[in-house]
């Protein structure tokens, strides 16, 4: 990337705005992040973390909760495991709008989600909600890539995404219906 004395380009300037709103999630998630004690739901996804295969909902979610308790048990670390996979969640969200959309579109759409309340609740809670978000981006990242450019390895993309976000999140099961059905939709038939 070349840059010239004066004011950059909208273009030059695009990733230094994907970069500030990733600054500006991690910011936001991990503010207080270990401020409170465990709650409810999230003594259930500990619980959940140490018996897996109770429960075949968000197992992906459960095992990688059982590896990250190995490297500490405090409030503030189990909860980072939920604040890295959402700030991975927006990058992935940026990344698949902008492939669908546009990076103008894209950084709009990544600011609207590291801004939303429910996003930094819900991303700073022992919870599946942030995991069941980046692969869910993920799934719909493969199949726009695949719509665009359908080869084996773009479809093989497509079908692993997809299976990780229906092992992350049993209800991620409706955006992969969601992709097929655009898919049928958008292509000719004979």
């Amino acid at each position: 990337m070349h840059f010239t004395l004066g004011h950059p380009s909208r273009e030059q300037a695009r990733p230094f705005l994907a970069l500030g709103v990733l600054l500006l999630a991690s910011s936001a998630l991990f503010f207080r992040l270990g401020g409170r004690t465990f709650h409810g739901d999230e003594l259930g996804s500990l619980l959940e973390a140490s018996q897996l295969g109770q429960n075949a909902n968000s197992l992906l979610y459960f095992l990688l909760l059982s590896g990250w308790q190995e490297l500490g048990q405090g409030e503030f670390w189990l909860r980072a495991l939920s604040a890295l996979i959402a700030i991975t969640a927006v990058a992935a969200t940026y990344s698949w709008a902008r492939l669908a959309a546009g990076a103008r579109l894209a950084w709009r759409t990544a600011l609207l989600l590291a801004t939303s309340a429910y996003f930094v609740s819900y991303g700073q809670e022992i919870r599946f909600y942030s995991l069941a978000l980046l692969v869910s981006s993920l799934s719909l990242f493969a199949f726009t890539l695949y719509t665009r450019r359908p080869t084996w390895t773009t479809a093989l993309g497509w079908a692993a995404s997809a299976g990780l976000a229906v092992l992350s999140l049993l209800l991620n099961g409706l955006v992969v219906l969601g992709e097929g059905t655009a898919y049928f939709a958008l292509t000719p038939r004979l």
